[in-house]
C-alpha cells in the first residue's frame, strides 16, 4: 500500500528541523529515533523465533554542560511524540476531548493503544504504578490468548534524576522493560505488587559524562543494563549560549506530527 507523508525520510526531517547552530547532529539524530521508536511501541517487532526484537531503546545523550542535551529533544520528543499521546492520570473528560483530537489524526482507540508518554522527575516505584496504568488489552486477540500492551516512553532530561547508584532494583527493573517481558510482577515498599503485561520501555536521558558514571548501578555492567544503553557521546567544544532560540516553523511541525503519526498506526 502506498504510503503519503510530507518526508521520505522522517528522521532526516527531524534532524534538520533543530537548529545545527545549537544542538549536535547526533544528539538530533538520535532523539528522532526514540520518537520513532515511542511511536512504534510493541505494534512492531523483528521475529527472532523464540523472541522478539521490539524497537524501545534506552538511548543517553552524554555531553558536557552546553552541549544542549535537553534542547535536542525538545522538537522530536517533547513537541512532536508527547502531542500524539494520551496523559496518564487525567479526567474522563480531558481523555474524551484528547481522543476526539487525535481521531483527527487517525488513532481508532477501539482498536488501537494510545502513545503514552512521561517526562522527567518520576520515582521508581511510580514509573511501575503508571506502566501497569498504561496497560492495553487488544480486542482483537483471542480470549483464551489476550495480547497486552504497556509500552511507554520515558523522557528523562538528567539521568541522575531517576537513577542512583545503589538502587539495584531499578536495575532490574530496567533490564526486564527492555527485554519487553509478556509478563513481570514487582512488589513495592508503598502499595502492592504490580504486575505489567506486555512491558516494554522506551528511554532516552541526558547527561554529563560524570552524572553517567557516579550514578549508574555498581554491579550494572554484571546485570546487564550497560550493555542494553546507547551511550551517544559528544565530546565536541559546549555551544554558546543564545537570548533567543529560534521557534521550530509551525508548517513543518505539523507536517513532522501528520506524518509521526501515520509511523505510529
Amino acid at each position: 500500500m502506498a504510503v503519503n507523508r510530507y518526508f521520505p525520510d522522517w528522521i532526516e526531517a527531524c534532524e534538520n528541523g533543530t537548529d545545527p547552530k545549537s544542538t549536535p547532529l547526533l544528539f538530533r539524530r538520535w532523539a528522532a529515533i526514540s520518537a520513532v521508536a515511542g511511536a512504534l511501541g510493541r505494534r512492531s517487532w523483528y521475529d527472532f523465533g523464540t523472541f522478539r526484537c521490539y524497537p524501545n531503546m534506552y538511548i543517553g545523550l552524554i555531553g558536557p554542560s552546553g552541549s544542549n542535551k535537553s534542547l535536542s529533544m525538545r522538537l522530536p520528543l517533547v513537541i512532536l511524540l508527547d502531542s500524539l499521546a494520551l496523559p496518564l492520570g487525567i479526567s474522563k473528560e480531558e481523555a474524551g476531548a484528547r481522543q476526539a483530537s487525535l481521531a483527527d489524526m487517525g488513532f481508532d482507540f477501539s482498536d488501537t493503544k494510545p502513545i503514552r508518554v512521561l517526562q522527567d522527575k518520576i520515582t521508581p516505584e511510580k514509573l511501575l504504578v503508571d506502566m501497569e496504568s498504561a496497560t492495553y488489552m487488544d480486542p482483537n486477540s483471542p480470549i483464551d490468548n489476550p495480547i497486552f500492551d504497556s509500552s511507554v516512553s520515558l523522557i528523562t532530561s538528567e539521568f541522575g534524576v531517576l537513577m542512583s547508584r545503589e538502587n539495584s532494583n531499578l536495575q532490574a527493573w530496567l533490564t526486564d522493560f527492555w527485554d519487553a517481558k509478556d509478563k513481570v510482577s514487582y512488589r513495592i515498599k508503598t502499595g502492592p505488587s504490580q504486575l505489567i503485561r506486555g512491558a516494554a520501555l522506551n528511554w532516552i536521558f541526558g547527561s554529563v559524562p560524570e552524572s553517567f558514571v557516579t550514578n549508574m548501578p555498581k554491579d550494572a555492567t554484571e546485570q546487564g543494563l550497560t550493555s542494553r544503553i546507547i551511550a551517544v557521546h559528544y565530546d565536541g567544544p559546549p555551544f554558546a549560549k543564545k537570548k533567543k532560540y529560534p521557534m521550530v516553523d509551525e508548517k513543518l511541525q505539523e507536517q513532522l506530527r501528520k506524518d509521526l503519526a501515520d509511523i505510529a498506526q
